[in-house]
């Protein structure tokens, strides 16, 4: 690839918006901040409230995914459940499919 074409490629808002939902992720912000809780306490209070080990994302992958990135189905599903909310409230079907 020359310069030119990953210059083109980073602008191809289709291929990069594919895997990100920015307002999923404000979302979660705003629900994380409500709580009183940073994102290395998120995990944590994950598994006091009884959210599968299995479906408990890191404090980084909670960082990225406030940045807009989708995250794997599993942690949509534990993150839904922690914040108490259906997966579509965050998600919408069609971005839901797509894994980061």
């Amino acid at each position: 690839h020359g310069l030119t074409e990953s210059v083109a490629l980073c602008l191809n808002k289709a291929r990069m918006d594919r895997n990100r939902d920015i307002e999923a992720g404000n979302l979660l912000h705003e629900l994380r901040r409500r709580r009183g809780l940073s994102p290395e306490e998120v995990p944590h209070a994950m598994r006091l409230v009884g959210i599968e080990v299995r479906n408990i994302p890191s404090s980084r992958t909670i960082r990225r995914v406030e940045a807009g990135v989708v995250p794997q189905v599993r942690h949509q599903f534990g993150l839904a459940a922690f914040y108490e909310r259906p997966l579509v409230a965050i998600w919408t079907p069609a971005r839901r499919r797509v894994v980061a």
